[in-house]
C-alpha cells in the first residue's frame, strides 16, 4: 500500500478498491468514511474484504454486514459499532481497549457494540477490556484467548437491580459457542468497586463453567461484598 494511497484487498490478496486522497485537502478519507462508502455501493453488505493490520484508527460503523471477511485490526480503541452483522468473520489481535496513559487509568475506555451480530466468528487474542456489549447475539462463535475483563454486559437502563442478586436472567450470549483460554471477571484491585453493568449475570452460564468452580466462587463473594461506588470507575487493567 502506498502513502497516497488506500487499496482494499480479498483475502487472496486482489484489490477490489482503491482509496485515494481527497483532491481539495489531500487528505486520505477516514476508515469511517471508507466502510460507509463501500456499504452504499455493496448494498450494505461487505464480502471477502480482508482488512488485516489496515486500520488504526476510532471507528464508527452502523448497520453494515460483514460476511467471509478478515478483521485483524491493529488498533479500533473507543470506536462504536451499532446494529452490524459479522458472518463467517475472523476477529484476531485487534485492540479494542483504549488507554491513554498507563499511569493514569482514569481515561481506560472501551468499544461499543450494541445490537450486534456474530455468526460463526472466531476471536483470537482480541482486547476487550472496557468493552460494552449492549444486547449482541454470539451465534457458533469462537472466543480464544482474548481478554474480556472489566466488560459491561448490559446497558445500566436495562434493570432496575442495585446489587448482583437482583440481576434479571439476561440471555447467555455465549450459549451455544466456544470459549478458549479467554480471560472474564476482574482484577482483584477492582472487585470491590465493580459497577452493576459490569458483574456477570447469573444467567450467564457459560461464563461462569468457562471460569470453573474456585474463580467463579471467589467472583461470587466479590460481588456480594462490593461497596456501592460514587466517583467515576478506574479499571486497574
Amino acid at each position: 500500500m502506498s502513502n497516497s494511497a488506500i487499496e482494499i484487498k480479498d483475502r487472496a490478496g486482489k484489490v477490489k478498491r482503491t482509496f485515494f486522497p481527497c483532491a481539495q485537502t489531500g487528505k486520505i478519507p477516514s476508515w469511517s468514511t471508507i466502510f460507509l462508502d463501500l456499504a452504499l455501493e455493496n448494498q450494505g453488505q461487505l464480502r471477502d474484504y480482508d482488512f488485516s493490520s489496515a486500520i488504526k484508527e476510532q471507528l464508527t460503523l452502523s448497520r453494515i454486514i460483514f460476511e467471509d471477511c478478515v478483521l485483524d485490526f491493529e488498533d479500533l480503541k473507543r470506536s462504536a459499532v451499532t446494529e452490524c452483522i459479522f458472518r463467517n468473520v475472523t476477529i484476531r489481535q485487534t485492540s479494542f481497549h483504549h488507554l491513554a496513559d498507563r499511569s493514569d487509568r482514569a481515561e481506560s475506555r472501551g468499544t461499543l457494540f450494541r445490537g450486534c451480530r456474530f455468526e460463526r466468528v472466531k476471536f483470537f487474542r482480541c482486547d476487550f477490556v472496557m468493552s460494552k456489549f449492549f444486547e449482541c447475539e454470539f451465534v457458533e462463535c469462537e472466543i480464544v484467548e482474548c481478554d474480556m475483563r472489566n466488560v459491561y454486559w448490559f446497558d445500566r437502563f436495562a434493570t432496575e437491580a442495585t446489587i448482583w442478586d437482583e440481576l434479571p436472567s439476561f440471555p447467555d450470549p455465549f450459549e451455544g459457542s466456544t470459549l478458549k483460554k479467554t480471560r472474564f471477571g476482574h482484577p482483584a484491585a477492582n472487585m470491590m468497586g465493580v459497577p452493576l453493568q459490569m458483574m456477570i449475570p447469573k444467567s450467564f452460564t457459560s461464563i461462569w463453567e468457562h471460569l470453573g468452580p474456585i474463580k467463579g466462587k471467589m467472583l461470587k463473594l466479590g460481588y456480594a461484598f462490593r461497596e456501592e461506588g460514587h466517583d467515576a470507575f478506574h479499571s486497574s487493567i
